[in-house]
């Protein structure tokens, strides 16, 4: 009986450790869990956030509306990977690539030439290129056209490759495009980004 006892007082206390090693374990796992906001979001300044506010509205609409959520209201990823039903991974992740797609010189490039502004805009030139940037401010009629000269294909590959982020094959498959097609005209709209982007960094 008494040997009984004993046993029972020690898978007591083991039972005890084991439950102070998990809480303890748990602990740690929520200290080194990664923050709900991506860290990209929060490396960028003021400005940047501004401006990434801004270029929302040329994105997809689902790109838009994380880039809404996440860095216009603050929601946490958390929030909104359950919202649109993705996994908080998946979700950073698509925020990286976005960051990344509104910094690329093919991106700014396009839009430039995508927008016009039925009034000057504050700060000359150089306000498109950086400010709401990229977009001169939001308060002024703008109208979406492609330039005249561009062919169809090259306006398909400027929408579909450079705004919306599709790769040349899911843009060739969805349009019934040549792939190549796809790939010579996003080379070309690259170039013109990098020279657009020098030409202005030169003024």
């Amino acid at each position: 009986m008494l040997a009984q006892r004993t046993n029972t007082i020690r898978t007591t206390i083991l039972t005890d450790a084991n439950q102070q090693s998990k809480r303890s374990l748990s602990l740690t796992v929520e200290r080194d869990a990664p923050p709900s906001r991506s860290r990209s979001i929060a490396r960028l300044a003021r400005r940047d956030v501004d401006r990434l506010l801004s270029l929302a509205e040329f994105l997809p609409v689902s790109d838009g509306l994380i880039i809404r959520e996440v860095v216009g209201s603050g929601r946490p990823v958390a929030y909104v990977a359950r919202l649109i039903g993705q996994s908080r991974h998946r979700v950073r992740t698509r925020i990286s690539r976005l960051i990344a797609r509104t910094n690329d010189p093919a991106f700014l490039y396009v839009l430039s030439r995508r927008v016009r502004f039925d009034a000057p805009q504050a700060g000359g030139p150089g306000a498109w290129r950086t400010g709401p940037r990229v977009g001169g401010r939001v308060d002024q009629p703008a109208r979406c056209a492609w330039p005249e000269e561009w062919p169809e294909p090259l306006r398909a590959t400027a929408q579909l490759c450079v705004l919306d982020g599709l790769s040349c094959r899911a843009a060739a498959a969805r349009t019934g495009t040549s792939y190549h097609v796809f790939r010579r005209h996003l080379s070309t709209l690259r170039e013109l980004g990098h020279v657009w982007r020098s030409s202005w960094r030169e003024d």
